[in-house]
């Protein structure tokens, strides 16, 4: 009786092996959901990194006096602001409808207003869009087109 204790008092090698291939589907579960969030998160830096610099060009052109343009670049990848050429992650695209201006380029102006502008920036089927208030010229972040 004593040699039919010791077998079962462990696991066998196939019960170890369910349970392993159990946790690993978890996993991967788990691990999927997160990496789906990531892209929110990417699209939602790069959405506040632009409109930062939107804003510090703004404040620029008004102690400057002078002019300031933010340029979206051609394909839509990058920008240039303040001479400085910013490019986004692949899977993020901008895109600009500026009224009464070249297509791509918001100016700024010494009185703190600016073109009037909508941009949207895109990550797969998710988008976030950045503003400005007329007439004040502020730049709003929002996750609808208004």
């Amino acid at each position: 009786m004593s040699a039919r204790r010791n077998r079962d008092a462990g696991y066998t090698l196939l019960e170890l092996l369910v349970v392993l291939v159990i946790l690993g589907v978890g996993y991967a579960a788990v691990s999927t959901s997160f990496t789906g969030g990531n892209r929110s998160v990417d699209l939602n830096s790069a959405l506040q990194q632009i409109a930062g610099d939107m804003r510090v060009l703004r404040s620029n052109a008004i102690l400057s006096g002078e002019v300031l343009i933010f340029e979206i670049l051609d394909n839509g990848q990058g920008y240039i602001s303040n001479e400085k050429n910013v490019l986004l992650d692949q899977d993020l695209t901008l895109l600009a409808n500026i009224n009464n201006f070249p297509e791509n380029q918001i100016n700024f102006y010494p009185d703190g207003t600016s073109s009037d502008f909508k941009i949207s920036l895109n990550s797969g089927d998710q988008s976030k869009f950045i503003a400005s208030e007329w007439p004040t010229g502020r730049i709003m972040v929002s996750d609808e087109l208004r």
